[in-house]
C-alpha cells in the first residue's frame, strides 16, 4: 500500500490539512485566484487568526 506524506507549503512541517485560499484582486471583486495549500496545524491556526482579524477590522468600518 502506498503512503503519501504531505508537508506544509508554508513552513515545511508535516501537514494534516488542506485549505483553499482565494485572493481577490480589487477593484474587480469578482476576479480571483484560487490557491490550494497543504498546511500544518500551526499554520492553519495562524491563517484562521489572520482571517478573523481582517474580518473584524472590516466590520468596524
Amino acid at each position: 500500500m502506498k503512503t503519501e506524506t504531505y508537508v506544509c507549503d508554508r513552513c515545511g512541517r508535516a501537514a494534516d490539512g488542506a485549505v483553499s485560499v482565494y485572493w481577490y484582486e480589487l477593484p474587480l471583486s469578482q476576479a480571483y485566484d484560487l490557491t490550494v495549500m497543504d498546511l500544518c496545524p500551526e499554520c492553519q491556526r495562524e491563517l484562521r487568526d489572520w482571517a478573523r482579524e481582517r474580518k473584524e477590522g472590516n466590520d468596524e468600518h
